[in-house]
């Protein structure tokens, strides 16, 4: 074993091939948390009398989960593979309002913020890293960018792999409470 290999070891630090790796590995569980965690927030929401009088169906929390979640880490809300017509609607609907179900999260939820941030954040100094800065901001969406720009004041505390991943052990963590709870078979049977 080498001296550097031998410090590596000594205080766990990983080269950033290996730290990718593990964003990587992160970065696949990442919309399936977004998904319940949003589902929990707007069913809650949802649920209460005063949508409940509106007339919004009963699972349309979980279209604007998705939907959110969708915006939420850049991807296109646009883009459907649904063939349902009512299911078309109802995403058309969430559309609508995504971007203020989306502040409403932000700014109420500090934590979720800083998930959300942090990981936009990681994918794009991992991006910059192994692709190049002007490679980077190519790929990355006008969205991402806006995201980080209104949000990324409220959450100071620069990523590093090791806060990264404790960050996401928490809502691990968190998956695991609602899950053993019933929260996530509760979801999943109205999905």
């Amino acid at each position: 074993m080498s001296i550097l290999d031998f410090t590596k070891s000594l205080f766990k630090q990983k080269s950033i091939k290996d730290n990718a790796k593990d964003f990587v590995k992160q970065a696949e569980i990442i919309p399936k948390l977004y998904l319940y965690y949003l589902a929990i927030w707007f069913k809650q929401i949802f649920e209460s009398p005063d949508f409940i009088e509106k007339g919004f169906k009963k699972d349309f929390y979980l279209v604007l989960a998705a939907q959110v979640s969708k915006y939420l880490m850049g991807n296109d809300i646009h883009k459907t593979e649904s063939e349902n017509a009512k299911q078309k609607l109802q995403i058309e609907m969430a559309n609508k309002h995504v971007e203020k179900w989306a502040d409403d999260v932000m700014n109420k939820d500090n934590q979720f913020c800083e998930f959300v941030v942090q990981t936009l954040r990681m994918q794009f100094i991992f991006t910059a890293y192994f692709k190049g800065t002007e490679e980077a901001l190519k790929i990355e969406s006008n969205r991402v960018n806006t995201l980080l720009q209104k949000y990324g004041g409220m959450i100071p505390v620069e990523p590093t792999p090791t806060y990264y991943t404790k960050l996401f052990q928490k809502f691990l963590r968190w998956y695991a409470t609602v899950k053993e709870e019933g929260l996530i078979d509760k979801i999943e049977k109205d999905y």
